[in-house]
């Protein structure tokens, strides 16, 4: 790894969380406890969730617990973000719970929310929408879902709570089906699916 000869650093890649909160306490300066000094555009935190190590993720919370959940790299990516990319459902439910929010936007238009929604992970997918509240959900949000998701997937999500703004996202997926990138899963039962399933 990058960073191995950082003694912190290697105490996240093992998630060994007790040692990490006794060295990690030592830390009593805001930048120097915020951001890895050798890429700063990394944190701690950053770096915990790109390793899927969720007991450093709480320890670091349990020592400074105004450390600001939403804090972004260069790129705009939150941990939250993070953890969303590694698929690491543990660590976005805490993270959420701690007041990590899915409305950042990382870059252009596209939010948190927008990446959540394209995961291969249908748990963390289905958490995350409810959680941002479907009711909130954007034209861009609803486009990912269509281009994304296969009919049967959103009929998953639609037995499991998520409630779709019908109109939207009829009005979307017909968009994308008119597009000269469409996909072909997109087509697959939705005479039906239109007809009988969004009334």
């Amino acid at each position: 790894m990058l960073w191995s000869n950082n003694k912190l650093i290697e105490l996240i890649e093992t998630d060994d969380f007790e040692k990490f909160e006794k060295e990690f306490s030592k830390k009593k300066d805001k930048t120097e406890r915020t951001r890895y000094l050798k890429f700063p555009d990394w944190t701690y935190l950053h770096i915990a969730c790109n390793n899927k190590a969720l007991g450093v993720v709480k320890s670091i919370f349990k020592i400074f617990s105004d450390f600001p959940v939403d804090i972004q790299d260069e790129r705009g990516m939150t941990p939250l973000l993070r953890s969303i990319a590694k698929e690491d459902f543990e660590t976005v439910k805490y993270l959420i719970s701690r007041g990590a929010s899915l409305d950042v936007t990382v870059n252009n238009d596209v939010k948190v929310i927008h990446y959540a929604i394209q995961n291969g992970n249908p748990d963390l997918r289905t958490f995350c929408i409810n959680e941002y509240g479907p009711h909130n959900l954007d034209n861009l949000a609803y486009l990912s879902i269509a281009q994304i998701l296969n009919v049967q997937e959103i009929m998953r999500l639609k037995t499991l709570g998520v409630e779709f703004d019908p109109a939207k996202l009829k009005e979307i997926i017909i968009r994308v089906i008119l597009s000269d990138d469409n996909e072909e899963h997109i087509l697959e039962n939705l005479h039906y699916f239109l007809d009988q399933k969004l009334k």
